[in-house]
């Protein structure tokens, strides 16, 4: 996992400008796909990402289409911004576990 984590943020491919923020997620910035943006404290970051990543993909269909590849890097970049760089491994994990059981 962390091989592939360190492969993609090394990656050319992700595109985004990072802001501060000390909460997962941030109410000051629209949320992504219509979707409502909540600051929370979690003791499960890393589950709460993948679930609301996970919701988000689901309600808009299982991501299963090649034409939803560029969506879910919009979702990807949409979380980073968001959120602070303390959270962006736990995100990018995330992402990649929903990637793979959305594969398997």
């Amino acid at each position: 996992e962390e091989a592939v984590i360190r492969g993609i943020r090394a990656s050319s491919r992700l595109f985004f400008e990072p802001e501060a923020t000390k909460s997962i997620v941030t109410t000051s910035k629209p949320a992504f796909g219509g979707a409502t943006a909540l600051a929370i404290d979690s003791a499960d970051p890393y589950g709460d990402f993948r679930r609301s990543m996970e919701e988000m993909v689901l309600s808009r269909g299982g991501g299963r289409g090649e034409d939803d590849w560029g969506w879910l890097e919009e979702m990807l970049g949409w979380y980073l911004r968001a959120n602070g760089k303390k959270t962006h491994g736990l995100i990018v994990g995330a992402f990649v576990d929903l990637l793979v059981g959305l594969s398997a």
